[in-house]
């Protein structure tokens, strides 16, 4: 889970408190060795209802690259893969 820090849970127009809405969800691949897992995380968003100022979602992971679902650890096992150890990547669509 992420949170948003204090200060941003409060309404920058009215200073009234945001109440949650929901939140936003990113799944990322993680590999150890010999099996994948899948780690989910959840950044809260609020808004303020007197005031309906802007909805506010807390920062999310930071991705090796970019938006990509992709963790360093999987990034890493493919660039071993491919270089150190000579496994070729597969070639042509999988169907």
């Amino acid at each position: 889970m992420h949170e948003l820090p204090a200060e941003d849970k409060s309404c920058s127009q009215c200073g009234c408190a945001k109440s949650a809405l929901g939140h936003d969800e990113r799944e990322i691949l993680e590999y150890l060795p010999a099996r994948f897992i899948v780690c989910e995380h959840r950044m809260e968003k609020y808004a303020c209802g007197y005031c309906k100022d802007g909805v506010v979602t807390a920062p999310g992971p930071s991705g090796a690259i970019g938006e990509l679902s992709a963790s360093p650890s999987l990034l890493a096992h493919v660039v071993t893969s491919k270089y150190a150890d000579h496994c070729p990547l597969i070639s042509g669509s999988i169907m």
